[in-house]
């Protein structure tokens, strides 16, 4: 496992902890670090759930942003192989949150099937304040988990909320106190206690596309009027999400006849 992740072991928990200082960014080696640390944890036996958490003072701040400018060369794992693992893990996944989870790195928290962070911590896609949008999934999990209507703003305003209003969102399923690992791992276990299992925010591919489509009816609406009169604001999103919903039918009908569409 690459040393920018630690994994250890809690009883029935996995501990994947991320140490990657100041604000763990997900630099090179970091994706890699937590894909292996999961994998270590499904292929031991004793091991009932998955918490990661981070090292020092955050979570995970989000991308390493010097590494837009200076890309690293064939990196082995990105930010979506940590997604696809930690959702698709078959042993239930708990984010422990403190300091910052923003961008990427609340997306990754939102690819884990329970999150339990501090009611001071921030949570946040800030990406349009450098002129981008959420690239991880993070305008489509979002959205499923508190509602196209919450979401947006935080979405197109960049804004944090806090725990306190992170947890009335429904961005967190419970306010922790104190050492988040200690908090983040008694939480695994009372979820384990409790018999929960995995448990997936994403939704069907269908979803995924359409989303833009109401996205861009609440654009339009919230400023005020009628769709066609604000077309400017919600029109793109619209046509957007009409487009994708035509290319999505046609892979679906594609993949079905071939046998290999699998609605996920």
């Amino acid at each position: 496992m690459a040393d920018l992740v630690d994994f250890s072991k809690r009883g029935a928990v996995g501990v994947i902890t991320v140490n990657n200082p100041p604000v763990n960014a997900l630099s090179v080696g970091v994706p890699k670090g937590i894909c292996e640390g999961v994998a270590a944890a499904e292929a031991d036996a004793e091991v009932k759930a998955i918490v990661v958490v981070g090292g020092g003072r955050a979570f995970i701040a989000g991308a390493d942003i010097s590494e837009f400018f200076n890309p690293p060369e064939n990196p082995t794992h990105s930010i979506f192989d940590v997604l696809d693992a930690l959702e698709g893990s078959a042993k239930l996944t708990v984010a422990g949150i403190h300091g910052n989870a923003l961008g990427g790195g609340l997306e990754v928290a939102l690819s884990c099937h329970y999150r339990c962070g501090h009611a001071k911590a921030n949570y946040g896609l800030p990406e349009v304040k450098l002129g981008l949008l959420p690239g991880a999934g993070g305008t489509q999990r979002l959205p499923r988990l508190i509602g196209v209507e919450r979401a947006l703003p935080m979405i197109a305003s960049g804004s944090f909320v806090n725990g306190d209003k992170a947890a009335a969102l429904g961005i967190i399923d419970a306010v922790a106190k104190g050492n988040i690992t200690d908090a983040a791992v008694a939480y695994a276990e009372g979820l384990l206690a409790e018999g929960k299992g995995p448990r997936k925010i994403r939704g069907t591919v269908l979803g995924s596309f359409a989303l833009f489509g109401a996205l861009g009816i609440l654009i339009a609406t919230s400023l005020g009027g009628r769709i066609f009169d604000h077309w400017m604001a919600g029109g793109p999103f619209v046509l957007m999400g009409v487009i994708n919903s035509i290319v999505l039918l046609t892979a679906i009908i594609i993949r079905l006849k071939t046998g290999k569409y699998r609605p996920d």
